[in-house]
């Protein structure tokens, strides 16, 4: 029973961290492309984000840290 418990925390974390780093990624995009767009509308793909090392990295040390 632990384990189930240590992994549904792990799973909630790796979440939690994975919405963080969308937000967090997407403020730093636009505002480095901001003044180049005129309407101010940015397009975001998700997949390239999520397809990231770095992305991994976070999603690996918050399930580590949580588990």
């Amino acid at each position: 029973m632990v384990y189930v418990k240590s992994i549904l925390v792990s799973v909630i974390a790796l979440l939690v961290a994975s919405v963080l780093y969308l937000f967090i990624y997407v403020a730093v995009v636009v505002q480095l492309h901001r003044p180049n767009v005129p309407s101010g509308v940015v397009s975001v793909d998700a997949s390239l984000i999520f397809g990231r090392p770095f992305f991994w990295l976070v999603a690996l040390l918050s399930f580590a840290i949580a588990f």
